[in-house]
Formats: C-alpha cells, structure tokens, sequence
C-alpha cells in the first residue's frame, strides 16, 4: 500500500527490497520494501514536488520581480508549524527559484544544497569599489542565545543615490522553536527598507516626471488575484521604464461593481471626477458583472420571456447605455487624457460549453464586445481574443489564466494582461515615439 502512494516520486524516496513477505491470512506472499530513512528532511523535500501554496509561491516571486525593478514592498510569511510546515515548503521552493535565476547570490550566502539550516540572510554581494557605502550587520551565527558571529549582509549605495543592479536582499529567520515567523525581507528590514525607498525613488533620480494614471473599473480593475500584483501596477511600471517616467497610480476598480455603478461614479462621485480630471492616462473596463448576473439568471431559469432570454436582451441594452456614459464622462473630464479601454473575457466559456449555454450566451457577449469596440475612447486591448481565442470559444482555465472562481486571473494572465495595453503603444504619452513621455520634454 505505502508502496503504492509513494508510486511516481521517482528518486525522491529510496526503498530496499526485503522480498516477498508471507502474511497470515493472505494466500500469496506480498512484496516487502523498507523505506531508506532520510537523515536531512529538507534534502527530502527540495525532491519532492510541489503541490498547493501555488499562490502564496506566485506572489513571492512576483515581489521579488517588482524590487528588481526598483517597486519595493515587504512579504511576511506566518502559518502553522509543521514537519515540514506548508510556509517552509513555500520558502524553499521559493529558494530554489533565487538560486536558478541568481546562482552567485545563492552561492555567495552559503544556501547551496546540503547547506546547514541556520538564520540566513542572502547578500547584495560585493559593492562597487568606487564611491559606495557598505553598511554590515551583526546577526546569530546559530538560534538560540550563542556567540554572535559577523556575516556579509551587505547593502550597497551609491554615489548618485540608486541601487547597484543587483539581486535584492531576501531573507527569513527562525525562533528557538524553529516556528517560521519572517519572510522576505523581514530578516534585514531596517536595511531592505532603506534599500527599497531609494529604489522606489529612481525614476526622480534619473530625472523622470510623475505621470497620473487612474484605473477605472470592477474587480478586473482593482486585480482580483491574491497572487500577485494585477495589470495595473504592471503596466504602470512598463510605462515607466519604457518613458522614463514615475507612473503614480490611483485605482479606483471596485469588486462587484456592474457598469452603471461605474459610469454613475464617473458623473457623481468627487473622488473619481477629481482623479479623472487631473490624469494624464485612463483604463476602464467594465461589464462583466453585468454579463455574470444575467448568465446566473438564464441558469437558475428566471432570466423571463418564452426563451429564458429577456434578462440577456436588457443587459445588452442597459451595458450599452452605461458604457457611453462611462466614455463620455471620461472625455468630458480629462479631455486631454490618454485613455485606455478592454473588453470583457468569458471566463466559464469551458463550463458553459460542456453544459450546452455557450452558443446562447456568447451572442450577448459578443453584442456587448462588439458595442466596446464601436466606442472605446481610445486604443483597445483585446482580452476577449487573449484569453478565449481567435473564436471566442477556449477555455481560459485551460491557459492557467483563472483562479477558481473562474472570474478573476492569475499573475501570468495579468502579467499577459499587461503586455497587451503596452502593444498598444503610447499615443497621446509620447506623441513623437521618441520614447521620453511628452509631459517630461
């Protein structure tokens, strides 16, 4: 039986053959293996593959992403111990993807494979002879309360008050109990923290000006992933280092929020009319709520008329309504502003063709695409086709592009998400695509 379970690790786990064993009340004698002790669990682990914490892992390599690009932020990792505990797996694995991608920084912080487990800080390295600060740190060689040993926790800074371009400073530390209670960046955080507000403040040190970008939107808008960072941070920072700007971002996507509830905020609310009103670039989308309201009501077969279809011939309507009020607020309060629109996806198109609603459902779809691309108010990015197709019909599930709830994307989607709005280019950013926004020459 155990043999069974452990059926496919491969070499993860050694076994000896004992031979066949005769036991009493079964006719024939069963195999007999004997599972070969592992003396170092984590040596075990870092061999066995990794299933679950595919978020958690997600967001860490995300913010590692984001602090190489000079986006700072701090990652906390808490959870129950274990043997090992679901946190420590994470942090390995997550590990063993700094390594691959930065091996010298692996090696340099001694956290090569067999390498003993202890309080580690992974360094910035040597810093450049020229004209730099290296600031060390004292931690514990060893938990508990031993003799404290010196090791190269070094952060470098330079001259011109940028970061040398090198892998940030990662790290996590335990407590006698070895209860895993830090995460990236908690290890050094006085120092990270310094390390990271200089970093976010390169754009100024390279002589780029603020650019206002405001996000108008559902949850699509506001991210919907608890993976990682949503498209809008992402695009906002391919903005900046494609124009040298510093991209200050206000997103004001609401969870849950149906078109009218969007263009009503654009025509009444002061917050998002004063946010409009001072942008240099705008994204909206909007309506997929719409479309997953009357979807449930065709489903749950009180959507009205002799079809089932009336509610679908009203969203249609009503969406088409509250998409030109939401553009024509818009245009009316940022006249000058750059603006940026999507379509919706169809996130249970796998769901809804095994069950026979697909063909009904996407007409309406497609009339209420067809209506965002007659009046987009700017350059349109073509989610719809990103995610479902040339045709409309493939599962985006099927791309790893949603979380469970078939609704919200994961961080490869928004990344993708994100690389489509810059495919479109910098139209009324920089007008003379000479690759400097206009609002900085």
């Amino acid at each position: 039986m155990i043999v069974r379970l452990l059926d496919g690790r491969g070499a993860a786990i050694e076994a000896k053959d004992l031979g066949p064993l005769a036991l009493k009340g079964i006719t024939n004698a069963v195999p007999a293996v004997e599972i070969i002790y592992q003396h170092d669990p984590m040596a075990l682990l870092a061999k066995l593959p990794f299933v679950g914490r595919q978020a958690e892992y997600e967001t860490l390599t995300q913010r590692f992403s984001d602090a190489r690009n000079g986006r700072g932020s701090v990652v906390l990792l808490a959870g129950e111990p274990g043997i090992p505990s679901p946190i420590s797996r994470t942090r390995l694995t997550f590990r063993r993807s700094v390594a691959f991608t930065f091996p010298g920084l692996h090696r340099s912080a001694g956290l090569e494979t067999g390498a003993p487990t202890r309080t580690n800080v992974l360094r910035h390295g040597d810093c450049p002879a020229s004209g730099a600060v290296r600031r060390r740190r004292r931690v514990p060689a060893r938990r508990g309360s031993g003799p404290v040993g010196e090791r190269s926790g070094s952060v470098c800074f330079g001259r011109s008050g940028t970061v040398s371009d090198r892998p940030p400073v990662v790290g996590w530390m335990r407590v006698r109990n070895g209860l895993l209670v830090g995460g990236v960046a908690l290890a050094a955080v006085a120092a990270v923290g310094a390390l990271l507000y200089v970093a976010s403040a390169w754009p100024f040190a390279s002589g780029g000006a603020r650019l206002q970008y405001v996000a108008v939107g559902d949850s699509l808008t506001s991210s919907g992933s608890d993976s990682a960072d949503g498209w809008v941070s992402l695009y906002a920072a391919d903005i900046d280092r494609d124009l040298r700007t510093n991209t200050r971002v206000t997103n004001l996507g609401e969870y849950g929020a149906p078109s009218a509830k969007t263009a009503d905020a654009v025509e009444h609310s002061a917050a998002v009319r004063s946010a409009v009103r001072n942008a240099d670039l705008v994204s909206i989308n909007a309506g997929i709520n719409d479309f997953h309201f009357a979807r449930g009501a065709f489903i749950s077969n009180t959507c009205g008329g002799a079809d089932n279809q009336d509610c679908l011939r009203a969203l249609v309507k009503e969406f088409d309504a509250n998409w030109d009020r939401l553009v024509a607020g818009i245009r009316a309060l940022g006249p000058n502003a750059a603006l940026r629109a999507m379509n919706i996806y169809y996130g249970f198109a796998g769901e809804d063709e095994r069950s026979g609603r697909f063909a009904t459902l996407n007409v309406y779809l497609a009339q209420m695409n067809a209506h965002i691309e007659s009046n987009p108010g700017g350059p349109l990015t073509d989610v719809h086709r990103l995610y479902n197709g040339a045709d409309g019909a493939d599962d985006p599930a099927d791309k790893g592009y949603l979380l469970a709830d078939k609704v919200h994307s994961t961080a490869p989607a928004h990344r993708a998400t994100a690389d489509a709005f810059r495919a479109l280019g910098y139209a009324g950013l920089d007008n003379d695509a000479n690759g400097v926004a206009d609002a900085t020459q």
